[in-house]
């Protein structure tokens, strides 16, 4: 065999095994380096996501803090709970008055009968209770074509929602279960003479101007509706109630002996 050929063998198997080596060195660096960026990817990922969890705590924790002074303070209130004094009194001009307090209005005015052609005269009396904060309504009403001819009476019971009282005025509203007793018309001055009763509902708004604090006078508007007819009228209604409790002590006018 040629000496050179041999020897050219000899190179060519040397210099594949060095690049088959090299190759193989290069492919496991690689994978080695892969391995690294996996794991260094995996290592950032849950650090970040330690890093979030660690910020979501921090926050939970900040939101606690700024929280329970309140909770505090809410745990603190419901222990001390202020209970209205609905025997609570108000003085004007060294005489007291009672805030929470009862009245009666009566007056007299005019009606729209939806079963009557006439506007009738109507007379009305309501009492206004109080039961601890809320406010109840009783009274009556009663119409006629003139004073002294009646043929409509009616009862009402209910609910007073609202109330607004100060030193000059009255205001207030209530929604009524009504019971009404009535005669059908039949032509001017003449009503069928078989009664009727029906249930229904009563609603009116007073506005009342005080000429003292217990005493006042002022328009009310009223309606008054069932299966039968329908009232709707205002009348000039007097007020009175049992706010007055009485001069401030020692501070009552002295009478001349």
């Amino acid at each position: 065999m040629n000496p050179a050929h041999v020897l050219f063998t000899e190179q060519r198997i040397a210099r594949d095994s060095f690049l088959q080596v090299a190759l193989t060195a290069t492919q496991m660096e690689v994978c080695r380096a892969r391995h690294l960026v996996r794991h260094l990817y995996l290592y950032t990922s849950m650090k970040l996501k330690h890093q979030r969890i660690n910020i979501l705590f921090a926050k939970a924790i900040l939101c606690f803090a700024l929280l329970l002074p309140l909770i505090g303070i809410a745990q603190d209130t419901s222990k001390f709970v202020v209970k209205e004094n609905f025997k609570r009194e108000i003085v004007i001009g060294n005489k007291r008055y009672r805030v929470y307090n009862n009245w009666v209005t009566f007056g007299a005015g005019g009606t729209y009968h939806s079963e009557n052609p006439r506007t009738q005269f109507a007379l009305g009396m309501n009492y206004q209770f109080r039961i601890n904060k809320y406010y109840f309504n009783l009274g009556g009403i009663m119409s006629g074509d003139e004073f002294g001819v009646w043929n409509n009476y009616g009862g009402h019971v209910g609910f007073v929602p609202f109330r607004r009282e100060n030193e000059k005025r009255n205001m207030a509203a209530m929604v009524c279960v009504a019971y009404t007793l009535g005669y059908d018309f039949r032509y001017a001055g003449h009503y069928d003479p078989y009664r009727w009763d029906r249930l229904g509902l009563y609603a009116e708004f007073q506005y009342t101007m005080k000429l003292q604090y217990a005493v006042g006078i002022g328009p009310t508007f009223f309606i008054d509706v069932n299966q039968k007819r329908s009232l709707i009228g205002v009348r000039l209604d007097g007020y009175l109630s049992g706010a007055y409790r009485g001069y401030v002590k020692g501070k009552a006018p002295v009478k001349p002996i």
